[in-house]
């Protein structure tokens, strides 16, 4: 009788021992995974900033174009005039 309990009170602490284990090994896999969100939530925050970034680069760069695009427009028009004014001028 005394070894049966024995061998319980042994086993008991064998199992609470190996409880004991599985909680340590599911907290830190909780925080684990708490430290692996908040760096993808941070990494998440950094890509939409620079998505703005870049669409605000795009947009710049498009807007410089279309200005470049209407002075390029400009000149050809000014030198049409020009040839007919000399055109004009030499008849």
């Amino acid at each position: 009788m005394q070894s049966d309990f024995r061998t319980v009170q042994s086993e008991r602490a064998r199992l609470q021992q190996l409880i004991d284990g599985l909680n340590n090994v599911n907290a830190e896999n909780e925080r684990t995974r708490t430290e692996e969100r908040i760096r993808l939530e941070k990494r998440a925050d950094e890509l939409e900033k620079d998505k703005y970034i870049i669409r605000l680069s795009i947009s710049t760069q498009l807007t410089a174009r279309t200005n470049l695009q209407a002075q390029i427009e400009q000149a050809k028009e000014a030198t049409r005039a020009a040839e007919v004014c000399d055109d004009a001028c030499f008849l």
